[in-house]
């Protein structure tokens, strides 16, 4: 069963502590959802746990991917042409093909699909971005405040693609301070960790 451990970690923004020690484990299933206003350390947090930032403090068994807010795609390629990278990045060659069109499917993109990225709304370019999921779903995901942009029927996608994750024995780390999941994931194995602005113990919260 996957794994992922946080011991004891502080987290640094240049000189200065922004907040710490943070402690939480996670297992297969499990889903972190980490809050608190804005300059509290949310992606920085995720930074760590993608080892963006290095740390001896954690420990998981599997590789991820970080999804940060920004949609990280290539602008002046078309929908297609990213989802042809991600899917080369990603997936084995053997399942390309059904994950090509379950992808086109699960975020309506047949529409945009010959359109070059600059031309969409944001809420497109997230839908983009966040099709990369389907060909990592045996990684961590670690996702930056992923339903931004996105409209209502497209945040349903989102959280039952998280759900689906998570009920294969995925683990999912969220930073957000959008309520939707807290109220969608409760019947899940849901951990909070509350960023508080400064330094604060015992931050973490496990949601009834």
């Amino acid at each position: 069963m996957s794994f992922l451990s946080v011991e004891n970690l502080f987290l640094e923004r240049g000189d200065h502590i922004i907040a710490g020690p943070l402690s939480f484990q996670l297992q297969g299933g499990g889903c972190c959802l980490i809050t608190g206003p804005n300059g509290s350390g949310k992606t920085t947090l995720l930074h760590y746990l993608a080892d963006i930032l290095p740390s001896h403090h954690i420990k998981k068994d599997q590789e991820c991917i970080f999804l940060p807010s920004a949609h990280a795609l290539f602008e002046d390629w078309t929908a297609e042409e990213n989802l042809n990278f991600f899917e080369k990045l990603l997936s084995p060659s053997d399942e390309r093909t059904t994950l090509r069109e379950e992808t086109v499917h699960t975020f309506s993109l047949e529409d945009i699909l010959k359109k070059p990225v600059h031309s969409l709304s944001n809420g497109q370019k997230r839908r983009i971005s966040l099709s990369r999921l389907l060909w990592a779903r045996n990684r961590l995901w670690l996702l930056d405040e992923p339903e931004l942009g996105l409209d209502q029927a497209s945040q349903i996608v989102l959280i039952d693609l998280i759900k689906s994750q998570l009920k294969a024995g995925g683990i999912v780390v969220i930073a957000s301070h959008n309520p939707l999941y807290g109220h969608s994931l409760t019947q899940t194995n849901l951990t909070k960790v509350d960023l508080p602005s400064g330094i604060q113990n015992d931050i973490l919260k496990k949601v009834a």
